[in-house]
């Protein structure tokens, strides 16, 4: 198992508001669809898995990984033990980010921002605090 550097925060409140919404009724939680490690993972394809250490999602990363090669998938695990959850989705900001991105998806472009020109004509407070963000 994975061990951060640090205790994790206290986040079951959270994680169960998050689950009650991605699935509301109760009886679906055993589904595989919904939690693949309550179904069989023999026959899946090769897997690549990152987790941050950070992540409440951690653990569960880890058990998947383990499951996933128990049941004889080729897996790749890695894990990045200071960073958040989604931490590669900010890759143009993240140095570990664009590590993990580069690591997905050998080869593709790297993202890039696209500014767009300040609308001196906007007209609205929103319109101004979009184009400013955007730029």
């Amino acid at each position: 198992a994975v061990t951060a550097p640090f205790p994790r925060l206290p986040y079951k409140d959270a994680m169960e508001w998050f689950f009650d919404h991605y699935a509301p009724n109760a009886a679906d939680r055993d589904d595989p669809r919904v939690s693949p490690l309550r179904g069989s993972l023999a026959g899946l394809p090769p897997a690549y898995v990152i987790t941050a250490g950070m992540d409440p999602l951690c653990d569960e990363g880890d058990a998947y990984a383990e499951a996933l090669e128990a049941a004889g998938v080729p897996v790749t695990y890695k894990t990045y033990p200071d960073q958040f959850h989604d931490f590669n989705t900010m890759a143009l900001v993240l140095p570990k980010g664009m590590a993990a991105t580069e690591e997905i998806a050998p080869g593709m472009p790297r993202p890039t921002v696209a500014r767009a020109p300040i609308s001196r004509s906007a007209s609205s407070t929103a319109e101004r605090t979009a184009a400013s963000v955007a730029a």
